[in-house]
This record gives structure tokens, sequence and C-alpha cells, in this order.
């Protein structure tokens, strides 16, 4: 289900699951797959207004994630902040049963556990572990959650 505007550039390749929804009536949302990229998106995925993702590489998203306005997802720094830094630095991979809040950026590298959930304004700089809150900037592991076997976020 695509509501408003959104704007894919998909010159690599693209898998989208069952039920993918974006909803840009508010603002436009980004899908970006550069040629030699992957994005692989699973079942019932919701996307908010103003999203966006940047496949460079290697982008994966798992089944039953939530994605609040503005949340970001990029797998390449593309820019060097010193001489010689590294760009790429492994996937981006956000996990089954995730929430993404507003304005969370996932930065190049980083994997986000099944069943997490990350706080409004977070910038994720490092692996999230399953089941956890995370929030902050950088973003750092708040609590545990009690995710219930079987359950999903709708």
């Amino acid at each position: 289900m695509i509501l408003g505007k959104v704007s894919f550039r998909l010159d690599g390749k693209a898998f989208f699951g069952d039920w993918f929804a974006a909803e840009g009536l508010v603002v436009a949302i980004k899908i970006s797959v550069a040629k030699t990229a992957t994005l692989s998106i699973g079942d019932h995925v919701y996307m908010n207004a103003g999203t966006s993702i940047e496949a460079w590489h290697d982008v994966q998203i798992g089944s039953h994630v939530l994605m609040a306005p503005f949340a970001s997802i990029i797998d390449d720094d593309r820019h060097e902040v010193e001489p010689d830094a590294v760009l790429y630095k492994g996937p981006t991979i956000v996990g089954n049963n995730v929430w993404l809040g507003r304005n969370a950026a996932l930065m190049p590298g980083v994997t986000v556990g099944d069943g997490s959930v990350i706080g409004v304004n977070s910038v994720v700089t490092r692996d999230i572990p399953p089941n956890s809150f995370a929030a902050g900037a950088p973003a750092r592991v708040i609590r545990k959650l009690e995710i219930p076997s079987g359950w999903v976020r709708r």
C-alpha cells in the first residue's frame, strides 16, 4: 500500500515482502538502492512520513517493522570524515518485530536485534541486542524488553 508521495530509486536489487505500507501523505518517503546494492524488506513493514532508506551496499529489514516519521537507515558514510576513512562497515540490519521511533537514525554497519525499540531522536552507532529499548545520541540500551513468544507489533 502506497499513500501520498513515495520516491523510489531502485537501480540495484530490491525485495519487498507481503503487506508493505508507505504513508508519505505529509512528507515524502525516499527509498534509494544504488546500482550494486541490495535492499531486502520483510513482510508487514510500515513506513511513516519522511522515512529515508539509502542502500549503497546492503540494507536488510525484517518483518513486522514499524518506522515512525523521519526514521532513516543508511549503510555507507558516503563522505570521509578524515583521509582514508572506511565508508562501508558492513550491512545495516533491522531485525524482526522492531520499532524505530521518530527521527531515529541507523548508521552504517549496525544491527538492531529482533524485538527491539529505538527511541525518538536516537542515533544508532553500534549494535543493539534483541528485545532491548535503546535511546540517545549515541543510542545505548536503557532496558531489556519482555516480549512474549509469537507477539508482533502492529
